[in-house]
């Protein structure tokens, strides 16, 4: 009888942990389902709060294609007023959504602040272009050469573009052919080098596209010994020369203003292309 009785609680002991691993099995099991919904509720809410939906504030004109977000807290801030009317030419590729709100909204504010007030030294004032990728920064940069072109009487139209390859000079001439500026000639031809003698004896009216190595190589460059870009080669390359800009033309820099936007996260993928313009006086 003792011998059943110590059988009869061993086995009622083996049911009981068989039925708590059991109910322990199925609790993780729960978990496991509940889990990835609650990520991803999460994952929204964090998106939610940090980013927002961009659309120009003062500027019209066609929807961008591709859904573009800024942060919350630069959502929060009041854009300036468009202040600068573009050339009629230009007018006419919004109207032909060849330019969209928000790539019009860069050539606006970027003109208010080339062509606005100079900054005590007398320079002209900059401005930083922070868009991500998606947001079409080689064509803002082609609408404002185009804008520039319109502006200026044939004969002394020139344009320096710096960039980060020599390959997307190609993409240079595609973003200023969207725009149906094609006519604009980007130079050096294919791969070619810079030509001997005085760039604007051999490029009366173009758009210079260099790289930001063409640039270090600095007085190595053929062709490039006296003028503003002679001269700026020589303030990167040598230290006392950049030290002596830096100390007498502290006063006379452009300040710059821009904003930063980008495409919406997970919306598909695009080449990030980064470039540079400036435009100079003539």
């Amino acid at each position: 009888q003792q011998q059943a009785a110590r059988n009869a609680e061993l086995l009622r002991q083996q049911r009981l942990q068989q039925q708590q691993l059991r109910s322990t099995q199925q609790d993780q099991q729960q978990q496991q389902q509940h889990q990835p919904a609650e990520s991803e509720d999460e994952d929204g809410e964090d998106d939610t709060e940090i980013y927002s939906e961009y659309k120009p504030a003062k500027v019209t004109g066609p929807n961008h294609p591709d859904v573009i977000v800024e942060t919350a807290s630069l959502a929060s801030v009041e854009p300036p007023d468009a202040k600068y009317e573009i050339h009629p030419v230009l007018k006419a590729d919004v109207e032909a959504s060849r330019l969209s709100s928000a790539q019009l909204e860069t050539l606006i504010y970027a003109n208010m602040r080339f062509n606005g007030p100079r900054m005590p030294g007398g320079a002209r004032a900059g401005f930083f272009l922070g868009d991500g990728a998606g947001v079409g920064k080689g064509r803002q940069i082609a609408a404002q050469i185009k804008e520039f072109w319109c502006r200026r009487p044939p004969g002394n139209r020139r344009v320096l573009w710096i960039s980060t390859s020599v390959d997307l000079r190609f993409d240079a001439r595609r973003d200023l052919a969207d725009i149906e500026a094609s006519g604009i000639s980007v130079v050096p031809k294919a791969k070619d080098s810079l030509p001997k003698g005085r760039l604007s004896d051999e490029y009366p009216e173009a758009v210079l596209f260099i790289t930001y190595s063409l640039l270090a190589m600095g007085s190595e460059v053929p062709g490039v010994r006296k003028g503003p870009l002679a001269e700026a080669l020589r303030v990167i390359t040598d230290p006392t020369a950049r030290a002596a800009a830096e100390l007498g033309q502290s006063s006379k820099r452009g300040g710059g203003r821009g904003r930063g936007r980008g495409r919406g996260r997970g919306r598909g993928g695009s080449a990030s292309r980064e470039n540079s313009a400036l435009q100079g006086e003539g």
